[in-house]
């Protein structure tokens, strides 16, 4: 219900872009950097699955990547998101576009599917909403849908000292 009224609201005379993706899943890829030869972890999206299924990410650190990208029914990928009308939309609630402090997402500003998330604490796990969301209008157009991220840092490097006399 939550979607097709979102659907519905696009139809508006006001409209920039009157361009409707068509999409049925989405791929959230978590990774340390967003350089495209890191490795990461995808979580998929779909609306038979309701969102991401319960998934929870983990982290080890709180300044990381992620990186949306949307498929069309048939299975490819969406290539027509122009960037002044669509980014991904992160936020810490179901229903507006908005992080609880101290948490920020930083779009990256050539490809706004992407970006930096951070403010997460050591130990923290946060509920994050992500969409498709369509800028020029203000709405989703595919999610929002909930995914875990669980940040916990790795152990300092050590390997203790060797107890000798002093």
């Amino acid at each position: 219900m939550f979607g097709v009224a979102l659907l519905a609201s696009c139809s508006t005379s006001t409209e920039n872009s009157t361009f409707e993706p068509d999409i049925t899943k989405m791929v959230i890829t978590v990774s340390t950097t967003c350089a495209s030869t890191s490795p990461g972890t995808d979580y998929v999206a779909t609306e038979a699955s309701n969102g991401f299924g319960g998934a929870t990410a983990n982290v080890s650190t709180g300044l990381f990547c992620v990186r949306g990208s949307f498929f069309k029914p048939s299975g490819a990928i969406e290539s027509s998101l122009p960037a002044q009308d669509f980014e991904l939309g992160v936020s810490t609630s179901s229903t507006i576009q908005v992080l609880s402090t101290p948490l920020a997402f930083e779009p990256n500003g050539s490809n706004p599917l992407e970006g930096i998330l951070s403010g997460l604490e050591d130990g923290q796990e946060v509920t994050f909403y992500f969409s498709l969301y369509h800028k020029s209008q203000g709405h989703p157009d595919f999610g929002p849908y909930a995914l875990k991220i669980h940040y916990s840092a790795p152990a300092p490097p050590g390997g203790g000292g060797g107890g000798g006399d002093l």
